[in-house]
């Protein structure tokens, strides 16, 4: 019985992470949870994020959101993977910064294991 239920839980797992998502309309920037830009995916454009302890510089491009460039130290924000789907993002901790992509439709699979 234990062996089915975690069977069954993996499996729900593997389908929430493998189910496709909608492609996001926008790209929110906020800074210490503040709103500084909201950015179509629909226009190619580069966005200078200026915070109190240094700066982001993120690129729309081809419908994908990504950090260019960053002047932290551990640059997780700059070797992050493009995201275009409704949901993910990117965080720059050091400056408190993040990208989420909003809009577009929500994903079809809505749930919690």
């Amino acid at each position: 019985m234990l062996s089915a239920l975690l069977l069954l839980a993996a499996a729900l797992f593997v389908f929430h992470f493998a189910a496709p998502k909608k492609a996001g309309a926008a790209a929110k920037i906020t800074v210490d949870n503040q709103t500084v830009a909201t950015l179509p995916l629909s226009k190619n454009t580069t966005y200078k994020v200026e915070t109190a302890v240094g700066y982001n510089l993120v690129v729309i491009e081809n419908g994908r959101a990504f950090v260019r460039e960053a002047d932290c130290k551990n640059q997780i924000c700059v070797k992050s993977r493009a995201i275009a789907r409704a949901g993910e993002s990117i965080v720059c901790l050091p400056h408190k910064m993040t990208v989420s992509i909003v809009g577009g439709e929500p994903p079809a699979v809505d749930f919690v294991v």
